[in-house]
């Protein structure tokens, strides 16, 4: 049976020539007719008939296949060519042939992909897919738009769970909901749940015990991606790390692993012994010494907890002061530990800073032994402008022993408070030779560019910290107050 709206090759023959002995040749010229113009015409037919067509033109190619096996009278030439012109003259009268079929044909269907999970489902609308789509090539189409990864999807379809096909989307229809989750939301709650028991009473070593847990529960989430599917729950992602973090970063023993674990590394020696000496002098972030490889270094948490949540994370503008300083002269050798090297918990929030002793060091609070002169009380204010510094009480500097300056500790001023102001620079115009010999020595301007370069590495190695803002304005002012410091004194 041939379809509505295609021609007959059959009814073109004249039907003088129907002969028994010729009844196979002629069907067979009739079916390589038929299949050209069902192939030819199949985006002019309607609706109604395209697949139909499409099965019709498999099936006739597959007789086609098994009929050429088979002999037959031979039809005469003018016979076998006068159906073909008529065919071509009926087709040269179609609309032009179309290239770029619409939706609907060729198994297209827009979907919706409604994303749930936060207070308010996420709708991705207008999605086009092929409804013969693998499965696979699907689930890589839903992590791309939602960022879920294959293997923490929950998938349903039209109110059930995604059919178990390679090609599960064969009886999808226009603007069917596809509603996805991410597995670990469970997880989340859980978290909640553990950051909620925080703020009741009971004893210490449970909420330590307690937050531990979430810290890995939190890490966990992260690892799958869950906190860039659902950006709506960061916020309090950084609050309970902060609750968690208050119990945990804190834990003597686990800070001791990760030292150890760290210098191990860093010395490229497993068998290296590394002990722990109460510090004498703990200061507002506590510590310990620390005895390895022939030196000692005093460690320390790095941490802000404050109200909000810019506040309550590692600030990296400490760390690049501790560098550059130590690059200029004027500081001690630091290094920078990530919690995760302890193998217990991974704090996005902390991290813990060794600074190596600086041999003959002076406190100029130890004002009998540290002969802390005008030109060094110079050299310390412009540390402190150009870096932006406060809290450098006498406990926090003085002189090693080849009675150079020396800061071992300090706080980096707000943000607010750092902002280049060219004049606090005119007062160290009547002390020409103290700041040219400072120049000379600190060589800032390169130290500054090495200190933020070798930043790079370390916010790599600790890419599990959430730093806080404001580095790079920081550093654009701290530019521009060492070229006015040269401009002003290079002469």
């Amino acid at each position: 049976m041939f379809f509505i709206g295609l021609p007959n090759p059959l009814h073109l023959l004249p039907s003088a020539y129907y002969p028994a002995t010729c009844a196979l040749e002629y069907q067979l010229e009739a079916l390589k007719l038929q299949a050209a113009a069902t192939a030819y015409l199949l985006p002019q037919t309607p609706e109604y008939f395209r697949y139909r067509a499409n099965n019709e033109v498999q099936r006739k190619h597959e007789q086609l296949a098994s009929s050429t096996q088979l002999s037959a009278p031979t039809l005469p030439t003018r016979l076998r060519r006068e159906p073909k012109i008529q065919v071509e003259r009926v087709m040269e009268k179609q609309a032009p042939l179309r290239t770029t079929p619409e939706l609907g044909e060729i198994g297209m269907v827009f979907i919706v992909i409604r994303l749930v999970g936060e207070v308010e489902d996420r709708l991705f609308e207008n999605i086009i897919v092929k409804t013969e789509i693998s499965r696979i090539e699907f689930l890589k189409r839903i992590e791309a738009v939602t960022k879920i990864p294959i293997v923490h999807q929950q998938i349903q379809l039209r109110g059930e769970k995604l059919p178990d096909s390679l090609q599960p989307l064969l009886l999808a229809k226009d603007f069917d909901e596809v509603v996805v989750k991410h597995d670990g939301l469970k997880t989340w709650a859980a978290c909640l749940v553990i950051a909620d028991g925080m703020t009741k009473k009971k004893a210490d070593h449970l909420k330590s015990k307690h937050a531990k847990h979430g810290v890995q529960l939190l890490n966990n989430l992260e690892s799958a991606n869950f906190f860039a599917t659902y950006p709506g729950f960061y916020e309090r992602n950084i609050d309970i790390s902060d609750t968690f973090d208050r119990y945990v970063i804190g834990i003597e023993e686990n800070i001791k692993l990760a030292v150890t674990s760290y210098f191990k590394n860093h010395y490229k020696d497993d068998q290296l012994a590394v002990n722990f000496l109460p510090k004498p002098d703990t200061g507002a972030q506590g510590g310990f010494i620390c005895q390895v490889a022939n030196g000692e270094f005093f460690v320390k948490n790095h941490t802000f907890m404050g109200r909000s949540s810019n506040h309550s994370r590692v600030d990296l503008r400490a760390l690049f002061v501790y560098r550059v300083l130590h690059l200029m002269g004027a500081g001690a050798e630091p290094h920078f530990i990530g919690t995760a090297y302890s193998n217990v918990y991974v704090s996005k929030l902390a991290l813990h800073i060794a600074t190596k002793r600086v041999p003959g060091f002076q406190r100029r609070a130890n004002r009998s032994t540290c002969n802390f002169s005008a030109n060094h009380q110079m050299q310390l204010n412009l540390i402190q402008e150009i870096f932006y510094l406060s809290d450098l009480n006498s406990g926090n500097f003085g002189l090693d022993e080849q009675q150079r300056l020396f800061v071992v500790d300090f706080v980096v001023a707000p943000p607010k408070d750092c902002v280049h102001r060219a004049s606090v620079f005119d007062q160290f115009r009547e002390n020409t030779e103290t700041c040219e010999e400072a120049l000379r020595n600190w060589n800032l301007l390169e130290n500054v560019n090495a200190t933020n370069s070798s930043l790079l590495d370390d916010r790599q190695r600790l890419n599990r910290i959430i730093w806080r803002d404001g580095y790079d304005e920081y550093l654009e002012n701290v530019l521009r107050n060492v070229n006015l410091f040269q401009n002003l004194f290079s002469q």
